[in-house]
Order: C-alpha cells, then sequence, then structure tokens
C-alpha cells in the first residue's frame, strides 16, 4: 500500500571512471554545516580496537547534550559533522535516523568494530546519513565508507594489540562521490588525505571536501 518516487535519481551510478551516489534533496542556495570539537581519548580508542567500547551515559550524555545545542541554535544546520572514531557505531545509526527527521544529514567516524565476514578485521567507518524526502516522508540514506589506509601510528598501535584494520581492495575508486540534491561532496577519513590519489579524485568535481579527524597533528595537513 506504499511506494516512492520513480522519477528521481538514487544510489549508485558511474559516470566515467567515477563512481557518483544520488540522493534526492531539495535544492538549497546556501549549505549550513555544523562543526564540532568532540574528545575521543586514547583510552576510548583502544578499548573500541580490543572490542570493548566506552558505552557509559556519561559519554552518552555528552553526544546528546552537544547535538541538542547545535539544534537548539538560531539556524539549523544541513550537516552536522564529528571526527575520525568519535561514536559508537550503533549510536550514530540512532543519532542519524532522530536527525534526518528534523532534515539534517550526519557525517561522523564510528569507533572500529569487527568485520566477522571477513578474517576478524577492524572496521574504520565514516557514516553517511543523509535525509531525504524521497521515500514521501522524512527519512534518510545511509552509507557506511571505509577508511583506506590506516596511518602510520594508528597501525603500529593495533599492531601491539595483533589487529588489523579492514583495507578495501578496490581503495579510492571504491569510494562514491555523494550527490546530496545539488550539493557534490567527498569525504575523506584523516590520514587518506595525505595520499595524493585521493585527492585528486576530487579536483574539479565537488563543491566541498569533509575531511574527518582525530589527529591533532594539524601540520601533518597544513598543507
Amino acid at each position: 500500500g506504499a511506494k516512492v518516487w520513480s522519477s528521481y535519481r538514487v544510489g549508485y551510478f558511474s559516470e566515467g571512471d567515477d563512481k557518483y551516489f544520488y540522493v534526492p534533496h531539495k535544492r538549497k542556495q546556501n549549505v549550513n554545516v555544523a562543526l564540532t570539537n568532540f574528545e575521543t581519548n586514547d583510552r576510548q580508542w583502544r578499548a573500541a580496537a580490543r572490542g570493548k567500547p566506552d558505552w557509559s551515559k556519561s559519554r552518552y550524555r555528552k553526544i546528546a547534550k552537544l547535538i541538542n545545542e547545535i539544534l537548539a541554535a538560531k539556524q539549523t544546520p544541513d550537516y552536522i559533522i564529528f571526527p575520525e572514531c568519535s561514536i559508537p557505531r550503533h549510536w550514530a545509526i540512532a543519532i542519524a535516523g532522530k536527525l534526518a527527521q528534523q532534515g539534517v544529514s550526519l557525517l561522523a567516524g564510528v569507533e572500529y568494530y569487527e568485520q566477522r565476514a571477513k578474517g576478524k578485521r577492524l572496521r574504520n567507518d565514516s557514516i553517511i546519513s543523509l535525509a531525504t524526502r524521497w521515500p514521501g516522508y522524512q527519512s534518510n540514506i545511509v552509507f557506511m565508507q571505509p577508511k583506506l589506509q590506516p596511518s602510520h601510528g594508528e597501525k603500529f598501535q593495533l599492531r601491539k594489540m595483533n589487529k588489523k584494520q579492514f583495507i578495501p581492495p578496490g581503495g579510492i575508486d571504491e569510494i562514491p562521490i555523494y550527490v546530496h540534491g545539488h550539493y557534490f561532496f567527498g569525504v575523506v577519513n584523516c590520514s587518506d588525505l595525505t595520499t595524493p590519489q585521493n585527492r585528486v579524485k576530487y579536483q574539479g568535481k565537488v563543491d566541498g571536501l569533509f575531511v574527518l579527524e582525530w589527529n591533532p597533528d594539524v601540520k601533518t595537513f597544513s598543507f
């Protein structure tokens, strides 16, 4: 007893050598972004890598308080951005759904979680939740984008814990350019920005590039 609008372009489309991921959205002249400064400490990072993440009430309340303050601002953002490895995956999915009901999209780094189907490697993903009314009501389409390579320090710390990160076999070619309505953008996870090929992919093809950073070493990325 339900249907969706079939006249919209939705999902993956290839154009030349690039993949695009289309999500219908209303056209906006300006895009408003809330860029958060949210701490994930070393203890929380190690706990997530060991499969024992910090799911405490105090941590959840900090995230909820920050998001509620953003939503209470005079101007509601189109996108809320959280750093790499900052939100537990199941919290991020629930938060993304709630934000989408208000027409707000979420781009956030989710904590490590184990990919059991492929050698029990850890995934370091970014959740790309894009708000849309495509189904006929306010909803969202979610894409989990994997980090392409661990940073040198990240790889060293994971090796000390006898852990390895999942590496997508297709590299940057697997990562789409997101087309949210008429807004074209890319997402890069922290140290992936330092690889030239990962930047060239987006050159001249996007309106914006979001880089989700956990590493405080801003000199590495100053160029």
